[in-house]
């Protein structure tokens, strides 16, 4: 059971989830709602008799004016099951919402179940909705395979989420190789290092130029705006690495979970959004000068 589930999840987790509920339960419809990284709730899945509906009358959830006894409302804010046997008749819920979705539809669903979709770490990252279930013979395997889904359609969110961050730093990154490059190819300049007059700025550039041939590292310490990157082209262009790249990288900008594909580079397809090998900064850099 566990492998099948695993199966389904590793798919295109929203879609094959909710695909693999209704079998489960023998349910004609079913949605999948998950969370995006502004909190709100869109239907990203509707099944309507085995076929996936890519334009759908559900809407994206509203808890902050919704009514409380709003089925779904309830289940999320809760984190409770929600299972309505005779949908149509007084249950105790406020099911205006679903009934007038369900007329656009053209549907009257006999009952309703509601099972929110918590992750490992308990965290509900979204929301399954059946309509006209036949069947719940095994609880159990429901609840796990729901925990899966949760995990597996999380784990595809934060992979999307951050795909289109990476593009978006190779992009930044081939505009500065590029914009290093035409530096190059101007005539260059010699570069006298910082004007210097007191004896502590003195006896900093005397202390640097014992160490401007020498293959190892410099930690350069001062608060931000004391020009440490002045230093660090000070070290680069007198050294005898000028003629490499000088590469600058503000490691705080960089998201903790792309650091690492940032500074050693990835291979094609290793995750989501990596669609082209990538140069690391540090083999960018070899030969010349990395200053993060």
């Amino acid at each position: 059971t566990n492998i099948f589930f695993g199966w389904i999840c590793r798919q295109l987790p929203n879609v094959d989830a909710c695909d693999a509920a209704r079998q489960m339960t023998l349910a004609k419809h079913g949605i999948i709602y998950v969370w995006t990284r502004l909190g709100r709730r869109f239907p990203s899945t509707a099944h309507h008799n085995d076929k996936t509906i890519v334009s759908h009358p559900w809407e994206a959830l509203q808890l902050d004016s919704a009514s409380e006894n709003d089925p779904f409302n309830f289940a999320i804010r809760n984190g409770e099951v929600v299972l309505i046997n005779e949908l149509y008749k007084y249950n105790g819920y406020d099911c205006e919402s679903i009934y007038q979705t369900e007329q656009t539809l053209g549907l009257k669903s006999e009952n309703l179940l509601a099972w929110p979709l918590i992750d490992s770490e308990s965290k509900t990252i979204g929301l399954l909705v059946l309509l006209d279930l036949n069947v719940i013979d095994n609880e159990a395997a429901l609840t796990e395979f729901c925990r899966m889904a949760a995990s597996n359609i999380r784990q595809a969110v934060w992979l999307e989420q951050y795909g289109q961050v990476i593009k978006n730093l190779n992009a930044d990154n081939q505009a500065l190789v590029r914009e290093n490059t035409q530096l190059k190819k101007r005539t260059k300049k010699a570069y006298q290092g910082p004007i210097a007059e007191s004896e502590e700025m003195l006896n900093v550039l005397n202390r640097l130029d014992k160490v401007l041939s020498l293959p190892v590292d410099v930690l350069l310490r001062g608060e931000t705006g004391a020009g440490k990157e002045v230093i660090a082209k000070y070290i680069h262009e007198n050294s005898n690495r000028s003629e490499q790249p000088l590469i600058v990288q503000n490691c705080a900008a960089i998201p903790e979970q792309l650091l690492e594909s940032e500074l050693f580079g990835h291979k094609k397809g290793s995750f989501t959004g990596a669609d082209k090998d990538k140069v690391g900064l540090f083999e960018a850099a070899n030969g010349g000068t990395a200053f993060l």
